[in-house]
């Protein structure tokens, strides 16, 4: 099931790297999907599939998620997590860059705007990836946007977009889940 799968993923972290949301903001993403209740969730960024488990598990049904995944390895290692956590037929993921993804994500949202975006992919690329969503008709009024590491790592353009009258803006304290994870990846040629 989707705790247990979720449960996996966080103790798998705290041995090897992983880019994760994390307990505490997990938490608040939680708080915001059981706020808001979307119907339509797209998340930009899923290496393994952790937050989608997270959020997917906590949708109604009926609703669905749909993930945009860079690379296609991190793509394909998600779809079998989530599908073990019994979430495939709510929760897609699609190989791309969040700047191409826009067609295919409005075509699974059946032409609709998401009522929940999760950004946490390349920080530089939230802002324009963000524009791009909009003129999409992916983000429209009501839609509400949660993005990860904006103060820190930070993500250059982003707090200055969310900060203007289209949108109302809520920062959050949270820990950056990454400290040390550069130290703990070695690459093998």
């Amino acid at each position: 099931d989707a705790k247990r799968v979720a449960a996996a993923l966080e103790t798998f972290g705290q041995r090897y790297p992983m880019f994760s949301i994390g307990a505490v903001k997990g938490r608040i993403v939680d708080d915001v999907v059981r706020a808001r209740k979307p119907r339509r969730v797209v998340e930009v960024g899923t290496f393994l599939g952790y937050s989608a488990v997270r959020i997917g598990a906590a949708l109604a049904p009926g609703a669905t998620m749909v993930c945009v995944e860079f690379s296609p390895e991190f793509a394909a290692t998600a779809t079998k997590i989530i599908d073990r956590a019994g979430l495939a037929s709510s929760v897609t993921v699609i190989v791309g860059k969040g700047e191409d993804a826009s067609p295919e994500v409005l075509k699974r949202l059946q032409n609709a705007p998401a009522d929940l975006i999760f950004l946490d992919h390349c920080k530089e690329c939230y802002a324009p990836d963000l524009e791009r969503f909009e003129r999409a008709g992916i983000v429209a009024p009501g839609t509400v946007v949660v993005a990860d590491n904006v103060r820190f790592p930070g993500a250059p353009g982003y707090l200055e977009k969310v900060s203007k009258p289209d949108y109302s803006t809520v920062l959050r304290d949270a820990p950056y889940e990454s400290v040390g994870w550069e130290t703990k990846w070695k690459v093998v040629d």
